[in-house]
């Protein structure tokens, strides 16, 4: 299995867009990600390599969000949270990311479509405001 710790490129074209290419005897596509003003975050998979590979990153913000997978499989790890998570076709789900941990992920052969959309502290809080007390049941599930 090919270990890869990808370096971000910024994309010429699309402001706040950055990406990475799979290298060729690994595989073909990559990944984007799109930051907004807003504080939201786009992450957008659309690979295919060649043989297993892992992927490793390391997260400084902690965030929520979002995602689905229409096509391939892949498992997540977070060191911090010690859990594993199946990422499958036709699956969706939320996330949680603790700040200063490391993902790791492991891409099996074939295409891989994943979207996740990140909010960030603020953007979150946006969400609660001047209800509180309603979401913060909401916020103490991250504790466990």
């Amino acid at each position: 299995m090919e270990k890869i710790h990808p370096t971000l490129s910024p994309s010429e074209e699309v402001a706040g867009q950055f990406f990475y290419h799979l290298p060729e005897h690994v595989g073909s596509g990559g990944f984007y990600i799109n930051t907004f003003t807003s504080g939201l975050r786009l992450f957008y998979n659309n690979m295919q390599p060649k043989e297993n590979i892992r992927i490793v990153t390391e997260a400084n913000d902690w965030g929520f969000g979002i995602g689905f997978c229409p096509k391939g499989h892949c498992r997540t790890h977070n060191s911090t949270l010690q859990r594993t998570v199946d990422v499958e076709a036709g699956k969706s789900g939320h996330h949680f990311f603790p700040g200063n941990s490391v993902m790791t992920v492991d891409i099996s052969p074939g295409p891989l479509v994943k979207i996740n959309i990140a909010f960030d502290a603020e953007v979150l809080s946006d969400f609660a405001k001047d209800d509180e007390e309603a979401f913060l049941p909401f916020l103490q599930g991250f504790k466990d």
